[in-house]
């Protein structure tokens, strides 16, 4: 079951897209720890960036996810911008 209507699937799949593209790209200097929720969330927490923030959050949601810590996901996804925020939500609950 869908909770998205074909339209706003395929956009959210276009951005899942996206943003597991970015993730392939490690910043330079970065230890192989550096993709943990943990270290993710601190990183994101020391940004001024807030699209920067979103992305190292949405990042974090996503491992939550496949670590099936949903409520972490979706506490992570509590702490981006309001646009990123439920888009970030909506994805969390279509791979949980």
């Amino acid at each position: 079951m869908s909770y998205l209507n074909p339209e706003q699937r395929t956009t959210s799949q276009t951005a899942v897209e996206k943003w597991k593209g970015s993730e392939a790209e490690k910043q330079p200097g970065n230890s192989a720890d550096s993709s943990s929720i943990e270290s993710l969330l601190t990183r994101a927490d020391n940004l001024s960036d807030p699209n920067q923030k979103d992305q190292l959050y949405y990042r974090a949601a996503l491992k939550a996810v496949r670590e099936k810590k949903y409520k972490l996901a979706l506490e992570i996804a509590d702490k981006m911008s309001s646009s990123s925020a439920d888009f970030s939500q909506t994805t969390c609950r279509l791979l949980a």
